[in-house]
């Protein structure tokens, strides 16, 4: 698999992990792959979790993966949910949660910004419950948020927040047939990088 993808998936585990990029940067494919990599040989008592934040589309992309039948797939609709929903794993203990995937967790804040001016203050709540959750059960959280292109990186909605709950951060850049994904944070991941192709196949990593 290689050294480069060995070592993140060993830093990724008990950790929380933001991916960002523009749309169509392959956030919700790595994430799922992610997700297949990290939750192998979870015990059947454990939960694996995708929340998506952005409809059922992701549907269409859980046959490409080798996901566990101890997955769980939610469709997010507001910020009070996301929030219900993370207490809910906090409180369950029949259910350990291994792996947690929230997709485009800042639409929810993007969205509330307009009407709301709490909108991080919600999200907030939410990372802290993940938080919780990863130091109980030593889970592994990924979080993916997306920009707009041409937006620099301080230009992500709640850039600040997520950085701050966020133990790895990994910078997605779109090209014209590959994708790179670059480690930016801790110091001493920065100069991990990856390239990767997205399709009917999953994602393939190329070098």
């Amino acid at each position: 698999m290689g050294e480069v993808l060995n070592k993140l998936l060993n830093a990724m585990n008990g950790r929380t992990t933001l991916i960002y990029g523009p749309a169509g940067s392959g956030k919700t494919n790595l994430s799922l792959w992610l997700l297949s990599m990290l939750s192998q040989g979870t015990s059947n008592s454990s939960t694996n979790y995708f929340l998506s934040t952005e409809g059922m589309s992701f549907l269409y992309l859980i046959d490409r993966f080798n996901l566990e039948e101890n997955t769980l797939f939610i469709n997010i609709i507001s910020e009070n949910h996301l929030i219900d929903t993370v207490l809910k794993m906090l409180l369950d203990s029949s259910r350990r949660a291994s792996v947690i995937v929230v997709d485009s967790i800042n639409s929810l804040y993007r969205a509330e910004l307009a009407t709301s001016s709490r909108a991080g203050y919600y999200m907030n709540i939410a990372l802290a419950l993940l938080s919780i959750i990863k130091r109980k059960n030593s889970s592994s959280v990924i979080l993916t948020a997306q920009v707009k292109a041409g937006d620099n990186d301080v230009g992500i909605s709640g850039y600040k927040t997520l950085l701050f709950w966020s133990d790895i951060v990994i910078k997605l850049v779109k090209k014209e047939v590959e994708r790179e994904a670059v480690l930016v944070y801790p110091r001493s991941l920065s100069k991990l990088r990856f390239k990767f192709t997205v399709g009917e196949y999953g994602v393939r990593v190329i070098s």
